[in-house]
């Protein structure tokens, strides 16, 4: 009926609508899932955005340190660590 989207005026986000194309359907316009997050995030009362930074800065850090993991486990961090070694048994190094 619709092409495989959605009728215009209905809200579908991704995990609804996997052939979404990561794309959400409001009044005809296409918002991308961050630009629908962001629309809730700017309606959140003081308190609510306080603990929904703490939640983010745990979660982006997590991200984070789950992927150094990965890429020192890949050795994708092999060679900056010889590097570094190679400096400092050259005397490179300092204190700081």
């Amino acid at each position: 009926m619709f092409g495989g989207e959605q009728p215009p005026n209905m809200v579908v986000s991704p995990a609804q609508n996997a052939s979404s194309n990561h794309h959400a359907y409001k009044r005809g316009n296409k918002m991308t899932a961050v630009e629908l997050v962001e629309k809730e995030i700017e309606k959140f009362p003081k308190k609510e955005l306080t603990e929904f930074r703490r939640w983010f800065e745990k979660y982006d850090s997590d991200a984070w340190d789950a992927q150094i993991e990965a890429d020192a486990a890949a050795g994708k961090l092999d060679a900056l660590a010889e590097e570094a070694i190679a400096e400092y048994n050259a005397g490179k190094a300092r204190e700081i």
